[in-house]
């Protein structure tokens, strides 16, 4: 199993071990980094998942906890968020203060591969753009599975390549293949929910132009280390013509099949 640091790394688009302790830095100015949390709020709303104040969330690879946060302050969801950056961490429990939700909201640094085999009775887990780190889709439901009470939903965010594509890339399965992995794990779709490709595109600059700022601010300090940072903007840029041009995202809400 590879270490955390390059777990992380690889989940944030990043190819070079020297990138890491630049990465708090680069994404300093970013809340939410990947799935929405409005789509996962109005999922929530539409189909009044367990709307008790009992209600356990469990949110792997929750980043700077945007999920987790608006999860609580909207219902009053108890949450806790895992994630394998430190920093990240810090600025979860940031916001959650931020929103008067601190008393719902549990975060923690630790490693999501080790710790999903000893968590369990959660009503909704959430996997947030978190990629293969727990496998394929199959794979990390399956594993996802045992954490989850009777009843329990998954919100799982991903991308396919759609199946009229002839496109082949590293990564992104096809749209069958997801499919497929979802029907062998055991879970039934409630709803598919596909997302706007215009979202997608406005989401995307925001987060560049960003990334690019503080990249030129890391190329002046460190001169050394320029073609790091501009490797790292280069791949931000691939990474989304990928998802604009070539996938689809969508956010699917899953339950345990009975």
């Amino acid at each position: 199993m590879e270490d955390l640091r390059k777990s992380v790394l690889t989940s944030l688009d990043g190819k070079n071990d020297d990138l890491y302790p630049f990465l708090p830095y680069l994404l300093q100015d970013l809340w939410e980094m990947g799935t929405s949390a409005e789509i996962i709020i109005n999922l929530v709303k539409k189909y009044r998942i367990n709307h008790s104040r009992n209600v356990k969330v469990l949110d792997l690879g929750c980043g700077k906890g945007a999920i987790s946060v608006n999860l609580a302050k909207t219902f009053g969801f108890h949450v806790h968020g895992i994630d394998g950056m430190s920093e990240f961490i810090k600025d979860a429990n940031m916001w959650a203060e931020k929103y008067d939700v601190s008393h719902l909201c549990r975060f923690e640094v630790g490693d999501i591969r080790l710790l999903v085999d000893h968590l369990e009775d959660y009503d909704i887990i959430i996997l947030g753009s978190i990629g293969p780190v727990l496998g394929n889709i199959e794979e990390t439901l399956r594993k996802v599975m045992r954490c989850l009470r009777k009843n329990g939903v998954v919100i799982l965010d991903n991308c396919y390549i759609p199946k009229d594509s002839k496109i082949k890339l590293q990564h992104y399965p096809t749209q069958s293949e997801v499919l497929t992995q979802i029907q062998n794990s055991h879970f039934d779709v409630i709803e598919e929910h596909m997302i706007d490709q215009n979202y997608i595109k406005e989401s995307d600059a925001v987060i560049f132009e960003s990334i690019h700022s503080r990249v030129m601010e890391l190329k002046l300090k460190y001169p050394e280390k320029v073609f790091l940072f501009e490797q790292y903007l280069k791949t931000q840029e691939e990474e989304n013509d990928i998802l604009e041009n070539h996938v689809r995202c969508v956010t699917w809400l899953l339950r345990k099949e009975n």
